[in-house]
């Protein structure tokens, strides 16, 4: 009989934690398509990071913003994410933030840690933060968002 009991118990927690993903996937926001282009100065720039930010008050997402992210490539070009690649992101207003770090071993210090890393910032700071940078953007649902950003 115990050993029945353990294996009822395996059974009825593994297809538990089967239905979890199903329902959080159920629960998020629905993802609209968002590609687009950055420049610096209309010329494209390779390996930069672009987040759209939604309102932290967004009514279709009761846990505050939602990050959807992306990277360029040789051309400036992205395609963004929020839950699964290429999935795009909410519906609704968003602060654009760009942003291109490096990071370089830090000389090894008295202590002699070699883990640690410069990060070096190769755009200028203002288009890194919510607070100042210039770029907005509204996804407005269904059907695919093309969006350019030149930077100065």
């Amino acid at each position: 009989m115990t050993r029945f009991l353990l294996v009822l118990a395996i059974v009825v927690s593994v297809s538990g934690c089967s239905r979890r993903p199903d329902a959080w996937q159920r629960a998020r926001p629905a993802t609209f398509p968002v590609t687009g282009i950055v420049t610096v100065r209309g010329t494209p720039i390779d390996k930069a990071t672009v987040v759209f930010l939604s309102s932290p008050r967004n009514p279709e997402w009761k846990w505050g913003e939602v990050a959807a992210f992306g990277e360029t490539d040789r051309e400036g070009r992205f395609r963004l994410r929020t839950f699964r690649e290429g999935d795009g992101a909410i519906a609704g207003a968003h602060v654009v933030l760009v942003q291109k770090t490096t990071y370089s071993p830090r000389s090894p210090g008295a202590d002699g840690d070699p883990t640690t890393f410069v990060e070096k910032h190769l755009l200028p700071d203002r288009y890194r933060t919510r607070e100042t940078t210039p770029f907005t953007a509204e996804v407005t649902g269904p059907g695919s968002r093309a969006f350019q950003f030149d930077l100065e």
